[in-house]
């Protein structure tokens, strides 16, 4: 009993200390960087494209911090079913202030992305 207390502390401080990883993944979802504790949510935005038939859209999605932010992780990910877009960083990124993110239809569908960056200020 006298080592119950010592160890869940130092379990309980392991699982806040660690930070909750984020693998990069290819295709309609961006998962790039890690949030660790001390990270706020910078943005979260919407980004929504309706389908017109027989058309390939892409849309810029900016994000300029202030010269003291540092993103630490973007997560962009497809709202609802798979409309077969793509979303990839074309600027910026972790470790920067800014961030720039580029989202592609398919041929004859639309997209409808969330985005959350995190970081610090």
């Amino acid at each position: 009993m006298k080592y119950f207390f010592p160890l869940l502390t130092l379990a309980v401080l392991v699982v806040a200390c660690n930070s909750a990883e984020v693998q990069k993944q290819n295709g309609a979802r961006i998962n790039a960087g890690w949030i660790r504790p001390g990270d706020i949510l910078l943005t979260r935005r919407n980004v929504f494209i309706n389908a017109i038939p027989n058309v390939i859209q892409s849309q810029d999605f900016i994000y300029r911090g202030a010269a003291t932010t540092f993103i630490s992780a973007i997560s962009a990910y497809q709202v609802g079913w798979n409309q077969y877009a793509t979303a990839y960083i074309i600027g910026g990124g972790i470790g920067s202030n800014n961030v720039t993110i580029r989202m592609q239809t398919a041929r004859g569908y639309g997209f409808n992305f969330n985005i959350d960056i995190y970081g610090r200020y």
